[in-house]
């Protein structure tokens, strides 16, 4: 009684699409497939060092947006493909500053940051604090949630006294020293950091555009990360999704639209093979013939689909 509009979302797609959108997502699984060896050859080192954990699971992470992106574009979804990829080439930057050099102290300063997340959340959590009454204000005068009172962990107590105690680890030492040398400027005024602000040679890196730049991404930053981020922030929401027809009237094309299944799935086999370089030639260099023989077996599909002749035709 209520099913969907053939013409607005079309389930079922055409064979050639169908063929083609399979062609491209099976070559990504296959890139997935490589990072999972890569990420097991790693884990089976056995490094115990808390610093390695911020690059295992960064490289995860990257793992599971791919797969992800292979989903959708089995099913002709290739456009949320965008946000994965903004997603994939932050975590790109992360793993080659993490990798570059001092990956201990960078790992370390890495953890920091997300305790001091957690410091940030419990104090909006504490009834006694400041930040929680001005979070409290900003429900209040929220539309929607208005109703509703910032919730108390039962527990709160014993979340800061765990938050403590991991603070006053030596792991974190060098990195609390940076931090506290950072965080205010010469004229006094607290300063924006990021992790990976600490430990870095350029002390005005605080953001991804100044990490790009610094890692010598700046045009893949301009180019890609950029139009992706109109796909996150809903300012994209016209191009390749309205036509025009010769008489001057405009429509709204398709969900699922199949004309970019081969530009995106182009992107994220590129955005993958860059992160498997770098992560086999830091992390697991021994293993560098096993990747060889494997590129090898992948290599025609993937000059297909990032060539330059259409999989697809259009009229």
């Amino acid at each position: 009684m209520f099913e969907g509009i053939e013409e607005i979302i079309p389930r079922k797609l055409q064979p050639d699409v169908s063929a083609v959108a399979e062609k491209v997502s099976s070559t990504v699984d296959s890139f997935v497939d490589m990072g999972s060896r890569l990420l097991k050859w790693d884990i089976d080192k056995q490094r115990k060092e808390e610093y390695h954990l911020p690059v295992l699971m960064s490289f995860r992470h990257t793992l599971e947006m791919a797969d992800a992106g292979s989903l959708l574009i089995r099913h002709s979804s290739a456009e949320p493909v965008k946000a994965l990829l903004r997603s994939m080439f932050e975590t790109h930057m992360h793993l080659a500053y993490l990798l570059e050099k001092d990956t201990e102290n960078r790992g370390a300063a890495f953890n920091l940051f997300r305790l001091l997340r957690v410091k940030d959340n419990l104090d909006k959590s504490d009834p006694s604090t400041q930040e929680y009454k001005q979070l409290k204000a900003t429900f209040a005068a929220d539309s929607i949630i208005s109703g509703l009172i910032p919730p108390v962990p039962v527990d709160l107590e014993e979340q800061k006294q765990e938050l403590e105690r991991n603070l006053q680890k030596p792991r974190y030492a060098d990195a609390l020293k940076e931090y506290d040398r950072l965080r205010i400027d010469g004229n006094g005024k607290k300063r924006k950091l990021t992790w990976y602000t600490l430990f870095n040679d350029r002390e005005t890196v605080n953001s991804i555009e100044e990490l790009a730049k610094y890692l010598k991404l700046a045009g893949m930053y301009e180019v890609l990360y950029r139009g992706w981020s109109g796909t996150i922030h809903a300012t994209d929401i016209y191009h390749g999704k309205v036509e025009v027809s010769s008489e001057g009237r405009a429509g709204i094309i398709q969900l699922r639209n199949p004309e970019t299944i081969q530009l995106i799935g182009k992107q994220l086999l590129m955005m993958m093979l860059t992160t498997l370089v770098l992560y086999v030639n830091t992390r697991v260099p021994e293993k560098a013939l096993e990747f060889k023989a494997w590129w090898g077996s992948v290599l025609p599909a993937f000059l297909e689909i990032t060539g330059e002749d259409p999989l697809l035709t259009f009229e």
